[in-house]
């Protein structure tokens, strides 16, 4: 399974899942327990069912699979291909994750949040050249390797 997502993810207060489990549209839901790499048992609506986690969009889901939806650096919001334990692939690229809290509910984790790019480097002014290495370098004399001038 590689590695599995932290079950402190899971849960009501966890990672929100939108699945479809019947003949009405996707709903609402949280993942209970990860079974391999795209398969999880989630609760919707008090239930629990084995799902799929799949690229689609929430109205694209059949029966069976589940979606999570994954808000870009940009803002766009995706849905995830595949989420490990500490990175999830969306939108053509894999990064590492963060949950984020939905304001409405400070407690409930609205979706999968990508953590935003780390800041450019800014160069560091160039520091002087080091000397020729053909050049002998000059050491002061060593006071006991000296001769003494003249007692």
């Amino acid at each position: 399974m590689g590695r599995p997502v932290n079950k402190q993810n899971f849960g009501p207060d966890g990672i929100e899942v939108q699945a479809k489990v019947g003949s009405a549209a996707a709903k609402a839901g949280y993942i209970v327990k990860q079974t391999s790499t795209h398969e999880f048992i989630v609760n919707v609506g008090g239930k629990e069912y084995t799902s799929r986690m799949v690229e689609k969009a929430k109205g694209d889901l059949a029966v069976g699979e589940m979606m999570i939806a994954v808000t870009l650096a940009d803002g766009s919001v995706v849905p995830a291909k595949s989420l490990k334990g500490h990175v999830v692939t969306a939108g053509g690229k894999a990064t590492v994750w963060a949950t984020r809290t939905n304001n409405a509910a400070p407690s409930k984790v609205a979706r999968v949040q990508e953590e935003a790019p780390a800041p450019t480097p800014t160069p560091t002014p160039s520091t002087p050249a080091d000397p020729d290495p053909t050049t002998p370098e000059t050491t002061p004399a060593d006071p006991d390797t000296t001769t003494p001038t003249g007692s």
